[in-house]
């Protein structure tokens, strides 16, 4: 009995972590969308193959190592003050134009150009693939990753390109993660970077991701369903929640045997539950009248009546007395409303 709370309890850590790590990577991308426009119009990229897109410049324009260099090189400069660098909002722009084929030259003129130990070089390729080329433009830095020789730079930086990907054009990366195959698949398709794309995928499909949970089931993957069950309710918001649980409840009715989505459901209901009081309430509470079955609606209502801090409080007290929920509010706000309205309701 004990081991499938230890799953769950590790199964929510691991999704608080990885929530955090994608509003971060989404506070970046948003940032730097917002301060380079000229870099932003050049999203919109087809994916169609795994060739450089016509579209992007495969070479580096000329001059723009040395403007990297200026900005990076300088031995008594740490990463955080190059990113202080006014030049970078321009070498941000061009970066967005440049395919990982071009990028990877760049890379390797600067590392002609300047001799410097693994530390350093390390220092630098992070610098430009990750702080930089993969926030304006995820998908070639995707490509720019499986095509660089270091295999541990894209065991390490993978899952965090992806998540940028995921935030620009969704489909787009989930259509490029199932067009894998073979050893490709094999050094790409992480746990981490799968789990990312059941999550993604989520917001957007969820009754495609729902399949893809049950095709996994069913060649012994079932492993992912917890962890993706807390992930996935942190990732979402508003709507996203209603079609989920929308989708989750057709799902069930197909494949009533399936022990995936019971793993599933208990999780992410738990894990909803604790910030729906904190959502909007009329948001919330969408969510609460159409996601659910009566009884499943009354249970989670009582939880919430437990609450101390709930926006809205005198509506939550209203929706509480009217969903028959007799338990006393902690809330004075709540208690309150709920007790004026059961007052009235009964003199009624």
């Amino acid at each position: 009995m004990k081991a499938p709370i230890i799953i769950l309890i590790a199964a929510s850590i691991i999704g608080l972590i990885r929530h955090r790590e994608l509003e971060t990577l989404r506070a970046q991308s948003e940032h730097v969308s917002e301060s380079n426009p000229a870099g932003s119009s050049s999203h919109a990229l087809p994916r169609a193959s795994r060739d450089a897109s016509s579209s992007l410049l495969s070479e580096p324009p000329s001059g723009l190592a040395s403007k990297v260099w200026r900005c990076f090189g300088p031995f008594s400069r740490s990463e955080d003050q190059a990113m202080l660098d006014p030049s970078l909002r321009e070498i941000d722009a061009t970066l967005a134009q440049m395919d990982h084929l071009a990028v990877m030259a760049l890379l390797q003129k600067l590392l002609a150009d300047h001799p410097m130990d693994e530390e350093r070089r390390n220092s630098l390729q992070y610098f430009i693939v990750i702080r930089r080329f993969a926030i304006v433009n995820p998908q070639e830095a995707m490509r720019l990753l499986v095509a660089l020789p270091e295999p541990s730079f894209l065991t390490n930086h993978a899952t965090s390109v992806f998540r940028l990907w995921t935030i620009k054009r969704p489909a787009e990366a989930i259509d490029w993660f199932d067009s894998l195959e073979g050893e490709e698949r094999d050094r790409i398709a992480t746990r981490d970077l799968t789990l990312d794309v059941m999550t993604s995928q989520a917001r957007f499909d969820p009754a495609g991701v729902l399949d893809r949970i049950l095709n996994l089931e069913a060649t012994g993957r079932a492993d992912l369903a917890a962890s993706f069950g807390v992930y996935a309710q942190r990732a979402m918001r508003g709507s996203e929640h209603l079609a989920f649980l929308t989708a989750l409840t057709a799902a069930e009715s197909r494949a009533p045997d399936s022990q995936v989505l019971a793993t599933i459901r208990k999780p992410y209901v738990k894990n909803l539950t604790n910030h729906l009081g904190e959502m909007p309430f009329d948001e919330a509470t969408e969510i609460l009248d159409h996601g659910f079955n009566p009884e499943d609606r009354l249970e989670l209502a009582t939880k919430l009546a437990g609450f101390k801090e709930l926006t809205e409080p005198a509506r939550w007290g209203e929706w509480l007395a009217a969903h028959g929920v007799t338990a006393k509010s902690p809330n004075p706000l709540v208690r309150f409303s709920q007790e004026w309205s059961m007052e009235n309701s009964q003199s009624e």
